[in-house]
C-alpha cells in the first residue's frame, strides 16, 4: 500500500488537504480526484492512469507527480518514478516528502549514493521524518556499512519503536556486525509486534543457529519457509543448523536449494564444500570449492578450503599454493597457518612448515587438540633437523 498520499485542489493559488467535491471545468483537477478516488480503493493502475490524464492537462502540479511517483514505487516502476519525484521537485523544491520519494526511487534502481543524498535533503528540513531516516539506514545496509546502518535504525525506532522496516534492518545489522546476542534479542522485539513476520523470523533463525541455539533456529527457519521466505539465505541457514545437528542428508538438501535460488552465493558453495569434508567426500568437496573459486578467486576462506581439500588427497604441491594464498590475507582464519605447516612437512619442506606451525601456535586460542598437534609436529621437526645437523 502506498506509505503517504496527497489530496489536491486549487483554490485561490493555494493547497489544501480536502478532496474537490465539485471539478468544474479544469479536467487537470477531475482526472487528479479519480486517481485519489481509485487510490483509495488500492486500484494503482487506474490511479496512475488518471494521474497521467491530468498530467496532460496541468503538467505543474507537484503533488499530481508525487502520488504518481508513490504509485509507480508501489508497481516497482522505478525509473518512471524517480523521473516523476524530480520533476515534482523542481516544481516544489525544499519538499521533505518528495526528496524521500526521490531518494527511495534511486535506492531501488540501485544508485545508493544518490538516494543517501536526497535522504539526508530531506532531514535536513525534517530530522524527525522517520521513512527517511529508515532509508538512511536502508541504503548503509545495502553499502555494506553495518554500524551506519545500526545508528540509522536506532534512530527510527527512538521514534517509532513499533516500525517493520527499522526493525530488521536493526537485527540484520548486529548480525552482520557479529553481534549475535543483539540481533537475536531484536528479531525477537520485533516478532512480538509482527510474529509471523518472515524477514525477523529468518534473521532470529540466523542468530540462534550462531548461538548455538540449534532446535530455536530450525523452528524459526521452517517459519520462515512456510510465511513465504524462499531464499538463498532461509535455505543456506537451514542447511547449516542440520549439519551442525548431524542431519547431513537434510542439509544437504537444503544447501543444494540454496545453490539451485542463486548459484552466485559462494557461501553456499562454502557451506555445501564443508558438509562434504565433514563427510569425508572430499571430491564433491573440491567441486563446490572450485566454484566458489569461480565466483570469487580472491576469497581467502575458499583458499582454506581448497587447500584443506588438497592436502587431504594428497596433492601437497596444490595445497600449498592454495594455502599461501589463504595466508596473504590478514583476515584468513588462523587455522590456515597450521594446515600450511602440514603441507610444508608432507611436501618436505621442514623449515617453512616450522615457521607456519610456530605462528600458528603464536595466535591460536581454539581447540587445545590442535595446538598439542602443531607442538608434536614443530617438535619433531626440530628433532629432525638437530639430527641433519649432527650427521653433517
Amino acid at each position: 500500500m502506498l506509505t503517504s498520499r496527497r489530496i489536491l485542489i486549487i483554490a485561490s493559488g493555494l493547497f489544501t488537504l480536502v478532496l474537490l467535491q465539485s471539478c468544474g471545468t479544469d479536467p487537470a483537477i477531475k482526472y487528479y480526484n479519480m486517481g485519489i478516488d481509485a487510490a483509495e480503493m488500492n486500484d494503482l493502475d487506474t490511479a496512475i492512469r488518471y494521474w497521467k490524464e491530468s498530467i496532460k492537462h496541468n503538467p505543474k502540479l507537484p503533488d499530481t507527480r508525487y502520488n504518481l511517483g508513490l504509485a509507480l514505487l508501489e508497481k516497482k516502476r522505478y525509473e518512471e518514478a524517480e523521473q516523476q519525484f524530480r520533476e515534482a521537485a523542481r516544481l516544489k523544491s525544499g519538499d521533505y516528502e518528495i526528496y524521500y520519494g526521490l531518494g527511495k526511487s534511486l535506492e531501488m534502481e540501485g544508485n545508493f549514493s544518490s538516494a543517501k543524498r536526497y535522504y539526508e535533503k530531506a532531514l535536513n528540513l525534517k530530522p524527525t521524518y522517520i521513512p527517511a531516516v529508515v532509508g538512511m539506514a536502508s541504503v548503509e545496509l545495502k553499502r555494506n556499512l553495518d554500524s551506519s546502518a545500526e545508528k540509522y535504525a536506532t534512530i527510527a525506532l527512538r521514534l517509532d519503536r513499533r516500525n517493520l522496516d527499522a526493525n530488521i534492518i536493526l537485527a540484520e545489522s548486529y548480525f552482520r556486525e557479529g553481534k549475535y546476542q543483539e540481533s537475536y534479542v531484536q528479531a525477537l522485539t520485533g516478532l512480538r509486534y509482527y510474529p509471523r513476520n518472515p524477514d525477523l523470523l529468518l534473521i532470529y533463525g540466523k542468530a540462534a543457529y550462531e548461538r548455538r541455539m540449534y532446535a530455536d533456529a530450525i523452528d524459526a527457519l521452517k517459519s520462515a519457509k512456510d510465511t513465504g521466505k524462499l531464499t538463498d539465505d532461509l535455505f543456506r541457514y537451514l542447511g547449516l543448523t542440520y549439519m551442525a545437528m548431524g542431519d547431513m542428508s537434510k542439509a544437504e538438501t537444503n544447501l543444494k536449494l540454496s545453490i539451485y535460488k542463486n548459484r552466485e552465493n559462494k557461501e553456499s558453495w562454502k557451506s555445501l564444500a564443508d558438509l562434504y569434508i565433514e563427510s569425508k567426500k572430499y571430491d564433491k568437496a573440491l567441486d563446490a570449492c572450485l566454484q566458489a573459486e569461480l565466483i570469487d578467486s580472491l576469497d581467502a576462506e575458499t583458499m582454506l578450503k581448497e587447500g584443506y581439500v588438497y592436502l587431504k588427497i594428497g596433492k601437497y604441491k596444490t595445497a600449498i599454493e592454495k594455502l599461501e594464498r589463504s595466508v596473504q590475507d590478514e583476515n584468513t582464519p588462523i587455522v590456515a597457518w597450521y594446515y600450511l605447516g602440514l603441507a610444508y612437512a608432507k611436501g618436505g619442506r621442514r623449515s617453512e612448515s616450522a615457521e607456519a606451525l610456530e605462528k600458528f601456535i603464536d595466535k591460536w586460542h581454539g581447540e587445545a587438540s590442535l595446538t598439542e598437534s602443531a607442538e608434536k609436529l614443530l617438535d619433531a621437526l626440530k628433532a629432525n633437523s638437530n639430527s641433519d645437523r649432527e650427521m653433517k
